[in-house]
């Protein structure tokens, strides 16, 4: 199963050389596109994304490992990824908005009564 995982708390160390985590990622699954490195306004850490195609037994393993592990100056930190933007906004947007649900029971009472 391919999953969004979200590796946080990177240090401008490990950022620069990026590829030793993806190398140390792919012993879990496999990588299906470069990491994602963003940062804060800050700028003193970076967090990344990454879709990798592994089990959930090989994911739980992935965590157990890294999270929490000192790696270049920073304990790493390891999770599912929260669903993207633009998906919970799609999502959200197929429903019906509060207003207009009771612009609906409105003119539904008003023609009751009418």
């Amino acid at each position: 199963m391919c999953r969004r995982v979200h590796i946080g708390n990177i240090s401008p160390k490990l950022k620069e050389n990026g590829a030793l985590l993806s190398s140390r990622l792919a012993k879990y699954g496999i990588i299906k596109n470069p990491l994602e490195f963003h940062t804060k306004a800050l700028g003193d850490y970076y967090f990344a994304y990454v879709d990798i195609e592994l089990s959930d037994k090989e994911f739980e393993r992935l965590k157990a490992t890294l999270n929490g592990m000192l790696y270049m100056g920073r304990k790493i930190s390891i999770s599912a990824a929260k669903s993207l933007y633009m998906e919970a906004w799609k999502k959200d947007h197929g429903r019906p908005s509060v207003a207009s649900k009771v612009l609906e029971n409105k003119a539904g009472i008003a023609h009751t009564r009418g």
